[in-house]
């Protein structure tokens, strides 16, 4: 079940993990960046890339927080606030479709296809069992969630 991603309760999954890296390299390519991601902070853009590279963040959550936070440590600074904005703004956008997509109720719905699937051809665990040997089926993966 290690390799089956886990779509629930806003976990960052290997798929979630590459958009928000994406979304990340965009913002740290603009030229107006620096004014806000101090490199010597204890958060940065070049810090929160580091992390989404080694898969440091277990939910969706925890990496629009320190991002957030970077804003935050602007607001005091007039111009840094206004690029600060700016910036959040681009976020948004992209960030509301990451967390739908990590709220995404992939393995209720599966296992409800499954349970559904059981019924309609009347199959108990040890006949699905029989035909995957016989017909060398590979669903052991999606099985391991009922």
């Amino acid at each position: 079940m290690n390799d089956f991603y886990v779509l629930e309760n806003g976990s960052m999954t290997p798929p979630l993990t590459r958009l928000a890296l994406d979304i990340m390299k965009k913002i740290a390519k603009r030229k107006d960046i620096s004014i806000i991601s101090d490199e010597k902070a204890e958060i940065n853009i070049g810090l929160i890339i580091n992390k989404l590279n080694q898969g440091k963040y277990e939910k969706v959550k925890e990496w629009k927080n320190d991002f957030i936070s970077i804003i935050e440590n602007n607001a005091n600074d007039e111009i840094k606030n206004a690029v600060s904005q700016d910036v959040l703004q681009q976020f948004k956008k992209k960030y509301s479709f990451i967390k739908a997509l990590s709220h995404f109720r992939f393995k209720s719905e599966l296992k409800n296809a499954i349970h559904e699937l059981e019924q309609l051809f009347g199959m108990t665990p040890g006949e699905y069992e029989e035909l995957k040997s016989k017909y060398g089926i590979q669903y052991g993966k999606i099985m391991e969630l009922t």
